[in-house]
């Protein structure tokens, strides 16, 4: 059997299912990044053009890393775009093109999704796997700051 599991199989089982999920939503959120960078205008926007852009990057290289985890653990990962379309927990993205403030609310509302899955899927595998939850703690740390750094952009309140 290749390739040989690191962990039992019920728990790779486990882990592998949260972090499909995982896989899934940061995919849709580097898609999703790169569509909100293409379509703004107005003030702020090269700062916020080039942000969205270091998340399309944090979003790929830790769903590449997420999914060869997933392959580690014995399963096969699957990021098809039809498995993204039906398994991802971010809202549809508005099409057309938006001034900066408005694509910075919209895309911070699916950051702060991903950002909560990445945290629900650290507790889902914390008592399983301590490899597979330190590599979300690192998601999480990343897209924090993004969300945070992005947050301040946009003008949101950080105490809310």
């Amino acid at each position: 059997m290749w390739p040989r599991p690191i962990l039992p199989p019920a728990t790779a089982k486990t882990v592998s299912e949260s972090l499909q999920s995982l896989l899934v939503d940061l995919i849709d959120l580097g898609l999703v990044a790169k569509q909100a960078h293409w379509n703004l205008f107005g003030d702020d926007f090269l700062a916020a053009h080039e942000k969205l852009d270091e998340v399309v990057e944090s979003a790929r290289n830790y769903g590449d890393l997420v999914a060869e985890r997933i392959v580690k653990l014995g399963v096969a990962a699957d990021g098809r775009v039809k498995t993204v379309a039906a398994g991802t927990d971010l809202a549809e993205f508005p099409p057309g093109f938006h001034e900066t403030g408005a694509i910075l609310t919209a895309f911070n509302d699916r950051l702060d999704t991903v950002v909560k899955k990445v945290r629900l899927t650290i507790a889902a595998v914390a008592d399983h796997d301590p490899a597979t939850e330190d590599l979300c703690v690192e998601i999480a740390r990343e897209l924090e700051t993004h969300f945070w750094m992005l947050q301040a952009m946009e003008g949101r309140d950080p105490s809310n």
